[in-house]
């Protein structure tokens, strides 16, 4: 069958965020989104990965100069023929869905530039509506949904968004950048580490929307700040991450008929694309923007290893990436990873490298937890304890040339040192036990390798045996199909002797039978001749006997004339 007419759509509709009890552990939701294959690659590549069903596919690739293939099972897979409405509506819906009831929640997209990770987070956002055009990515039909919902159940709401890009380990703040594109700087933004909220953005703006056509025109200057270049493997290549965030406030009433706020998150989170810099093609800017990016993806895989095996240290530190998606890997988010990738073998190892990846991140545990409602006074009163920091923070800079902290602000900054210094000493005891934990292993570590190599040593001997074992096995499996075939040519040859005996018998009895009615038939004209035989010696005799008569008498009556004559002449 043909490519299109093989892509039956494959829309499973993956219960990404079931409702299980809060605190619980909850895997990381992975979904597969393979892009189609471009007219040129169509006709210089073979597709090298095919959809099996809706949660597998199979991967066919060269190992060691043998064809092998190899599959792999997501929570959803969906292939060339998936629309963005279908990814939407029955993987990212859901997500949606669980924000609006509280939680916090990430979907971000992972995969080799070039995949279609920006067309499947944003898509067409230009002419996004009332109705939403079918290149319409994840964004655009979220934040549609979200003013849906909150229009139609007639909530009292506020909703923030902010736009971050993280570019070569520099975040910036794009909705503050937009409203200062005529400096050409993108304010710059410092990560800091709250003890309440964990990683917090210092000095991002969070702009207060009234509606998705606020939220699409905010995107459209954006997404004009956002650094992309051209490649040799994609036109418009995204050269930094970027992170949507959506927060929501809603108005509700309690049993008591007291009101309280009830806040979700959603985060929507495009990474740039993992790329080889050899086949991009590259150089200055591009090659020091995809050695970041790579730098980055790299920690990621190395967070997501050390969550999946429960490493005592898992290194969110390494990189603003991982810290900024710190709380959505093992943390209390509800996430979900798309992972997009190509069909051709051109880009056969990017793609089983994207595979393996999104395989090890299903195995990520989350604990996820509602967010709790406030009060309209308990957030009045953590409001007008912000603005009084701030008014205090504002005070103190004022009065001198530089910059100085309120006393009650130095104070909190000294505990909270000693705080850090009382860690520093119990790190430092458990960096002594781990280091003497570190060396029995690795003297365990040493004795396991040298009962490996021996096992390697028998399982080499094994190999050898079974390689032996499979070719005596393949030629009796020869023979016995060489044999099958003898007797079934025996078997025929039998049943076609059977049968002509069995006609040959009945012709032999037939014949037979007709022997002795000839046999019967002779004797009577046997019989028959013999009795003419004798009838027509009898009859000879007679004759012979009145011949002899007739002879006679004859004879006496020429006798008889010649004496007439006799007398008559006298």
């Amino acid at each position: 069958r043909s490519q299109t007419a093989s892509a039956t759509r494959r829309l499973v509709k993956v219960s990404i965020m079931s409702n299980t009890e809060e605190g619980k552990g909850q895997n990381v939701k992975v979904v597969l989104r393979c892009r189609p294959m471009t007219p040129s690659e169509a006709t210089k590549e073979k597709q090298a990965l095919r959809c099996l069903n809706e949660k597998t596919v199979e991967v066919s690739y060269a190992s060691l100069g043998k064809a092998s293939k190899k599959a792999f099972m997501f929570d959803g897979v969906y292939d060339q023929s998936s629309s963005q409405k279908d990814v939407f509506e029955h993987v990212v819906k859901p997500v949606v869905d669980e924000v609006l009831q509280g939680y916090n929640c990430t979907v971000f997209a992972y995969g080799q530039t070039g995949t279609g990770k920006t067309y499947t987070m944003e898509g067409e956002v230009n002419n996004c509506g009332s109705v939403m055009p079918p290149g319409a990515g994840v964004v655009p039909r979220a934040v549609a949904h979200v003013f849906k919902y909150l229009e139609e159940n007639d909530f009292e709401y506020q909703v923030r968004i902010s736009v971050v890009e993280l570019y070569n380990e520099e975040l910036s703040d794009l909705i503050a950048s937009t409203d200062d594109h005529c400096t050409g700087q993108l304010r710059k933004l410092r990560l800091m580490e709250d003890p309440k909220k964990g990683v917090v953005l210092q000095g991002v703006e969070e702009r207060a929307v009234k509606s998705a056509a606020d939220i699409f025109s905010i995107l459209e200057g954006t997404n004009k700040q956002r650094h992309t270049a051209e490649t040799l493997c994609n036109k418009q290549s995204s050269r930094s991450h970027q992170i949507f965030t959506l927060k929501i406030f809603m108005k509700e009433k309690t049993l008591d008929e007291e009101e309280v706020i009830k806040t979700g998150q959603l985060n929507l989170v495009d990474l740039a694309g993992s790329e080889c810099v050899g086949r991009s093609g590259a150089l200055g800017d591009r090659k020091k923007e995809a050695g970041q990016i790579n730098q980055s993806l790299l920690t990621l895989g190395r967070v997501i290893t050390a969550l999946v095996e429960h490493q005592p240290h898992v290194p969110y530190r390494e990189s603003k990436l991982t810290r900024l998606l710190q709380d959505s890997l093992g943390g209390k988010t509800k996430t979900l990873i798309i992972a997009t990738v190509s069909p051709t073998s051109g880009n056969i190892e990017e793609t089983l490298g994207t595979l393996d990846y999104a395989c090890r991140a299903k195995n990520i545990k989350n604990t996820p937890e509602i967010n709790q409602v406030q009060t309209k006074k308990t957030m009045m009163r953590d409001m007008a304890r912000n603005i009084a920091d701030l008014q205090e923070q504002l005070k103190a800079q004022r009065e001198a040339n530089g910059v100085y902290l309120s006393a009650q602000k130095y104070e909190e900054m000294h505990t909270e040192m000693e705080r850090l210094k009382q860690t520093e000493l119990v790190l430092q005891q458990e960096i002594d036990e781990r280091t003497k934990q570190f060396e029995e292993m690795q003297e365990a570590f040493n004795e396991a390798c040298g009962k490996l190599e021996h096992k390697e040593q028998e399982l080499k001997v094994t190999r050898s045996e079974l390689t032996e074992t499979k070719t005596t096995l393949t030629e009796t499996k020869n023979d016995l199909m060489e044999t099958r075939g003898k007797l079934d040519d025996t078997t025929f040859v039998l049943e076609t002797h059977k049968k002509t005996g069995e006609e040959l018998y009945e012709q032999g009895t037939s014949l037979l039978r007709t022997s002795w009615e000839m046999h019967s038939d002779l004797g009577g004209l046997f019989a028959k001749i013999s009795r003419k035989t004798h009838v027509e010696h009898q009859n000879k005799e007679l004759a012979t006997s009145h011949l002899v008569e007739i002879r006679d008498h004859v004879q006496a009556a020429f006798r008889e004339l010649e004496s007439f004559q006799e007398q008559q002449a006298k």
